[in-house]
């Protein structure tokens, strides 16, 4: 597992900069670049719902398979990190994995 920092503040799942969910799941099955990925266990934060205390340790499961972390569907990378991407758009297509980097 890996420890997993987010700076998605309006996702439920956020809390103090870190994951309260035990695993996520990332999307960029084609992915070039950082900005073609997602995370798509974001949810917004207007369904807040009582979550766990965040834990920067988190399980991620990843179809990125052009990133060099992929290892077998699961990200690799030591340190993880998931941000806005400011294109505009809402929900999970709003969000990145910043640790992408292609092969």
């Amino acid at each position: 597992m890996a420890t997993l920092k987010c700076s998605v503040e309006k996702c439920s799942y956020n809390s103090c900069g870190f994951c309260c969910k035990q695993d996520i799941a990332v999307s960029g099955m084609t992915a070039k670049q950082h900005s073609d990925t997602c995370c798509t266990s974001y949810r917004d934060q207007h369904r807040r719902e009582a979550y766990a205390v965040p834990d920067p340790i988190t399980d991620v499961l990843c179809d990125a398979r052009n990133c060099v972390h992929n290892a077998k569907g699961r990200c690799g990378a030591d340190n993880i990190r998931v941000c806005n991407c400011n294109n505009g758009c809402q929900g999970p297509e709003a969000t990145e994995c910043s640790t992408f980097c292609c092969r």
